[in-house]
């Protein structure tokens, strides 16, 4: 199946693909009104398996040797905070030096281990906080800014809206497992956080 052309399109220049490929594969011109939509979307796509799961479970691994949920959230947190200085550069009509984060890996092992102590909602609330100033401003950029035609430059749709969907089947499949395993609170009902 060709996620391109997945009926799932929304205004006819983005899409939310519901298979998981290659994050390049994804990376599609959009203008303002269609990032929002999209990254709305990919957060709702991403937040939505794990709202109603036990708080504790939070800093289990999602799979073996790989990141909690509690980490995946400060991983997309630093890079959202990252993108959001990247756009005060853009607001500026500068260019942001993204050369200092080149090593990634070391970047995430970094970010992972330094915030690792804070609690969880705690965690979850900087995030829901760092997504809402980043849209905020998205939003007050001059559409001039953005180029000729309006569209948005690569790293803004790669860094936020494909970054959610890169990670959302990874929460999806946790969550199965969870549930599937009857861990997803004592009743099986929405656990309230």
């Amino acid at each position: 199946m060709n996620p391109k052309k997945d009926p799932s399109l929304i205004g006819g220049s983005f899409f939310i693909p519901f298979a998981s490929y290659p994050l390049s594969y994804y990376i599609v011109a959009m203008i303002r009104e269609e990032f929002i939509t999209a990254s709305e979307l990919a957060l709702e796509r991403l937040l939505a398996p794990i709202k109603d799961l036990p708080i504790e479970l939070m800093d289990e691994p999602l799979t073996e040797g790989k990141w909690s949920v509690k980490q995946l959230i400060l991983h997309l947190t630093y890079w959202n905070t990252l993108t959001v200085r990247a756009l005060e550069a853009l607001y500026a009509g500068e260019e942001f030096d993204w050369s200092p984060y080149d090593d990634i890996d070391k970047l995430n092992e970094q970010i992972v281990s330094d915030r690792q102590p804070d609690p969880y909602r705690r965690i979850v609330a900087e995030f829901q906080i760092v997504h809402s100033t980043l849209m905020a401003a998205v939003e007050r950029i001059p559409v001039e800014r953005f180029g000729e035609s309006g569209e948005l430059p690569d790293w803004l749709v790669s860094h936020v809206p494909q970054h959610y969907l890169h990670h959302a089947p990874k929460l999806e499949a946790w969550a199965k497992k969870i549930r599937d395993s009857g861990r997803g609170g004592s009743t099986g009902l929405p656990v309230v956080q």
